[in-house]
Order: structure tokens, then sequence, then C-alpha cells
């Protein structure tokens, strides 16, 4: 007999007795899980709808919503959905799955996404292998390798992107074919042959134009550019003028083939850019260029010869102290350039040089310091100049000679003086009546009676006559009373002196204010005593005073004075 327990069968009961002790025990398990101090630390952490377990701070590290402690991630505890759509990389079917559900070989659109016709399809491209050349569709998470490339949602295989042009040589030879297959330079997927990227526009000396590739053309040409094509108009834009150093040989060429000096492009060689007209010595005007035109003038370039300009520049040029001229331009002059357009004749190299004894010649102004007197550029002998200059030289106190002021060592008596009489010796009258002729620096033992005076035919040294001025005319001298009258003269009066050659007064009544010489002062001081009836104004001595004392003092005044 079966006992019964509760309505239940007392087996049954017995059957049941480990399951309610293994509930027991999970349910002891859990609750010491959840009493841990670590695992109490971490709970569900909401990021929008995403859900991940998170301590706390970890939580609000990322700006999530934590959930409490013991929390987990089932049940959508986060509101957010668990499933998505999952697109195949190569079929392009579309599953709803989990993520964790969506394979290797397919990509996960993300929670909540759903599934349509066109999911996976707008999300396909061509994806190449660069190292064969083949082309596939393919989403972008099945063409992720090293040897692929992906070219984009929508891109397609036809045409074929996987392959570009392919420089193989360096004469621009150009194929259309893989990166793998290109043994040389492969420009890039999608480039084509047409036109050729490969080579290009070649300008070279004389305008020539050939398509080469860039490399190539980098021996003395001037790469126009990938693609370009022959004939090339920028080629004669590109040529200019080249010029040969220290040559005035002119090619045109282009920059990169010149290599000397290049004057641009669209420059020409007529004009001849390269050479210049040089102006040298004689007005000669020769083609040079500025480097070899050397102490020449050089005029500028393309300028030609004959040239006008040189003549312009030409003038004078004084060599040696010979006073040789001839004409040069100032740079090719080796003296002294008397400045651009003059000319040599008159010779501005010398000039009229007086020496001793009123002798002129010509010569260079550095010539003539020995003791000449150079009166100038280009003035010439025989010149009435010298004359003027010379006068009385004494030298060694008694000699005297006629010579011009620089040439003389002595003393020089002024210009227009004479030897005749002496005027470097006069009488010197020493104890009692002897009477010498001598130097004035010669004369200690009495009184020197000036220059040119003589000891004949009066002795003009005898006690007490002191002398004074004797005219004779209006020529003066200074001598004693006696030999004054004597010698048919007018003594002026015991130590009246004579004057000076500048300013003669004793005989001179045309002197008449007895300051600087005979001059037009005279006049208004003659007219200024006739009109107050000075005696001094009766010039002729009549005792009256008319309009004939005004005519001899004219007549006196235009006579002058020695």
């Amino acid at each position: 007999m079966v006992r019964v327990v509760r309505g239940v069968p007392m087996t049954i009961v017995r059957s049941m007795r480990p399951v309610r002790c293994a509930a027991r025990m999970a349910a002891a398990l859990i609750v010491v899980v959840l009493a841990s101090p670590t695992f109490a630390q971490v709970g569900a952490c909401c990021d929008g709808t995403n859900c991940t377990l998170r301590t706390l701070s970890a939580c609000n590290g990322v700006g999530g919503d934590w959930q409490g402690a013991g929390t987990n991630c089932s049940g959508n505890i986060c509101g957010g959905a668990t499933l998505g759509a999952c697109c195949n990389n190569t079929t392009f079917q579309c599953t709803t799955v989990t993520p964790g559900a969506c394979g290797n070989s397919s990509t996960f659109l993300g929670l909540g996404t759903p599934c349509s016709p066109t999911t996976c399809t707008s999300l396909a491209g061509a994806c190449c292998t660069t190292n064969t050349g083949a082309c596939q569709a393919s989403l972008a998470g099945g063409c992720a390798s090293a040897t692929q490339t992906f070219y984009g949602a929508g891109s397609s295989c036809s045409p074929i992107p996987c392959t570009g042009a392919c420089c193989f040589d360096t004469f621009g030879g150009c194929q259309v074919t893989s990166p793998g297959d290109c043994s040389h330079f492969f420009r890039g997927y999608g480039q084509s042959c047409s036109p050729n990227f490969c080579a290009g526009a070649c300008c070279n000396n004389g305008y020539v134009c050939e398509v080469h590739s860039a490399g190539l053309c980098s021996f003395g040409g001037t790469y126009l550019g990938d693609g370009t094509t022959c004939p090339a108009a920028p080629c004669t834009a590109m040529m200019g003028a080249c010029c040969r150093s220290s040559f005035i040989d002119c090619t045109v060429a282009v920059s990169s083939t010149c290599h000397d000096i290049f004057r641009g492009p669209g420059t020409v060689c007529s004009p001849n850019p390269c050479a210049g007209a040089c102006c040298n010595e004689g007005s000669v005007c020769t083609l040079k260029t500025p480097s070899t035109c050397g102490p020449g003038d050089y005029q500028g370039d393309g300028t030609t010869c004959p040239a006008a300009a040189c003549t312009a520049l030409m003038g004078a040029c004084c060599t040696g102290t010979s006073g040789s001229c001839g004409p040069n331009v100032s740079s090719t002059c080796v003296g002294t350039f008397k400045g651009a357009g003059t000319t040599c004749s008159p010779n501005p190299c010398a000039g009229a040089c007086c020496n001793q004894g009123s002798v002129c010649d010509v010569r260079a102004p550095s010539a003539c310091t020995s003791g000449g007197t150079f009166l100038g550029d280009a003035t010439t002998c025989p010149t009435a100049a010298c004359n003027a200059l010379m006068g009385a030289c004494c030298t060694n106190g008694v000699i005297c000679g006629v010579t011009v002021s620089s040439a003389c060592s002595g003393q020089f008596k002024g210009a227009g003086t004479t030897c005749s009489p002496n005027p470097c010796v006069g009488a010197c009258c020493g104890s009692g009546t002897t009477c010498t002729i001598t130097a004035r620096g010669s004369c200690t033992a009495g009184g020197y009676l000036g220059d040119t005076t003589a000891c004949s035919p009066c002795n003009p040294c005898p006690p007490p006559d002191p002398g004074g001025a004797c005219c004779r005319g209006t020529a003066c001298t200074f001598e004693p009373h006696a030999c004054c009258l004597s010698g048919a003269g007018f003594f002026q009066g015991a130590g009246i002196a004579c004057g000076t050659a500048a300013n003669p007064t004793a005989c001179c009544p045309a002197n008449f204010d007895g300051a600087g010489g005979v001059n037009i002062p005279d006049i208004f001081a003659f007219l200024s005593a006739w009109f107050a009836h000075n005696s001094s104004a009766d010039f002729n001595h009549d005792g009256q005073f008319n309009v004939a004392d005004i005519f001899a003092f004219l007549a006196a005044w235009f006579a002058g004075c020695p």
C-alpha cells in the first residue's frame, strides 16, 4: 500500500527529495555570490540601448546609466534591440541575428537594423585583387586584405577598375595591366594609355619637339608634362636666345639645354642679345660680349657697329709729361681724360710755360713746375702773357735777372720791373760822406737811401743833408738836395719820400688823394678841392681857379705816373 502525504504519493515525494536539495544548494550559492563584496560592485551599465557590465565609477566614466549592483544585461534591461541585419559579404544575403551570430564572412549592420531586398546590395562595390587584377563584387568587410582594394559602395567591375596604365620602359611605352604584372611603373587604377600618360612632349634645341618619357627628356630637354603631344606650340613659347660665355655666338634653345646664358623665353638672336657695341680708343667700335669689352665702354646688348654712341663718348686723353693728346674713351684712357666731347685741337693736355728770360715753351702742367709758370690748358707760345709776368729777380743780394716769380730763387721785385736801373742795390751812406752801392741788407754802417739810388754824379751822402724826394717830371728819386739841384731836379723837401711803385706820391700830382695810385677817386678829390677853391686845386699854378686847372689835372691823370 502506498502512503499518501498531502495528496502526493510517498514514492513521488521520496523521488523529489534530491531535486529540492539541489535547488536549496543553488539558491544558497547565488546568495553567497551576490553577497560577495566584488560581485556586488558590478552591474548593468546602459549607454543608450547598449548594455555592458561595469562598476559604478566605470559606468559614470563612459557617461552611462548604472542599473545597480548585481544587475545584468539579460531581459533587454536597457530597452534596446538585441537583433540586427547581418549581410553576407559575397552573396549579399540578409538575416536578422544577434551580433555574435553574424560570422566572419558577413558584416553586422547594427542592433535594430532591418533586412530589406536592398539592405546588403546597396553596400556592395568593386573589390580588386591587386596582384592579379581580378575584380568581384563584395562588401567592404570582405575586401580588407593587404592585396585587396575596395572601391566603395556602388562601384562596379565594369569597366574593370582593377587595372591601369603601366609604363614599361624609359621611352614612354604604355599598356593596361594589373599592378602585379607591371614591371616598371604603375600609374594607378583606372588610368588608360590614351592619352599616353607615360610620355609627353619634350622640347629640345631648335624648337624640335619629340615624345619622350620624363626621364629620357631630362637629358637636355624640357618636359611639358605627361600626356602632352607633338607638335606642341608651348615649345615655341619656351624657346629663347642662348649665349655662349665670352663668345658673341647666339643660338635658339630652351632653358634646360642652354648651358651658358639663357636670355629668356621668347627672346631671339636678331638683333644679337649676346653682344653689343664696345667703344675703345680712337672711337673704334667692335662687337663684343660684356665680359670681353674689358676696359672699353659697353653700349648694351643688341647694339651694333658703327655706333654713334662711341663718338659721343670720345674725348681728349692726356698721357705722359710731354702733353701728348689723343682721342679715347674714359675707360681706356691711361692718363687724364678731359671729358666726353673734348678734342685735341687746341691741345688741352699742355699749355704755355713761362721760364726765366721770358722763355715760353709748351708743356704739360706737371712738367712746368721747376721754375716755370703754367698759363693754362691749351695756351700757346709765343705769348705776351709771359712778358707780362716777367720782372726783376734779385739773387745773392745784388745780382739782378729778369724772370717769372715762380722761377725766381731770390727776391722778386714784381711783374714788369726791370734790371735797369738795378733794383737790387742802392746808395748806402757810411761814416762821413762815404757812399757805396750795396744791397739793403748789406747796408749796416749807415742809412740805405733806397733801391736804384746811386753815388754819382752827385754824392748823396754829404752831411748834414738828409736827402728827400727829387722830381724829374713825374719820376721820383730820393737824393740829397744838392744832387737833386745839380741833376736838374725839383727837390720836394728833406725827408719827403717818393712813395711806392703802387702809390707814387711826391712827384705824381695826378695821385691827388695820395692813396692807391692814380685812379677814379683822385678825380672826385680834385673836383671837391676845386669847387672849394682849395689852393691845391690851382693845378697850373696861375693863381686862379678856372677850367684850365681841370684840363691840366685831367691831362696829368691820363698820363699817369711811373
